[in-house]
């Protein structure tokens, strides 16, 4: 089944996503197990494969072996920390780092998703913040444009 959307939601803040579904957000070591298969079925380099410690939980520091960047990243939902992005260095990170889901409201959190079961949505949010997290990765990766300014 295909989840609609009827309006964009690509402005939304990430945060209060991931408050809201931050207990359907797999485990590190289901999203490890997860990238190693698109790996094994796809040539990508650009498939980011979590570091995973114990517990679930992902280890505050996470690299992409082919780009050779860092960054540091909240421990129990994997999700990367703005301004933490090294080259080929490990950045100082805080092994505590979590997200802060009592501190930060949420505005959509009895919004429906039309067209999308609760099952799905929780996929699709996932699934969406995957991808801007990639995009976000591959952002960094991408040489500064050029010019006068």
């Amino acid at each position: 089944m295909t989840c609609i959307i009827d309006k964009p939601l690509l402005f939304f803040s990430a945060i209060s996503v991931v408050t809201h579904f931050s207990e359907k957000v797999p485990s590190c070591d289901q999203e490890r197990q997860n990238a190693l298969n698109e790996a094994q079925q796809s040539s990508r380099e650009a498939i980011i494969i979590p570091d995973c410690g114990s517990g679930g939980l992902y280890k505050p520091v996470q690299c992409h072996q082919y780009t050779g960047y860092c960054w540091c990243v909240l421990v129990d939902t994997g999700r990367p920390i703005p301004g933490t992005s090294t080259l080929y260095k490990t950045p100082e990170c805080d092994e505590d780092a979590r997200s802060h889901t009592a501190d930060v409201e949420d505005p959509f959190h009895d919004r429906p998703l039309q067209g999308c079961p609760e099952g799905k949505k929780g996929e699709f949010i996932t699934s969406l913040l995957d991808a801007l997290t990639t995009d976000m990765v591959q952002a960094i990766n991408s040489p500064a444009p050029s010019g006068g300014g």
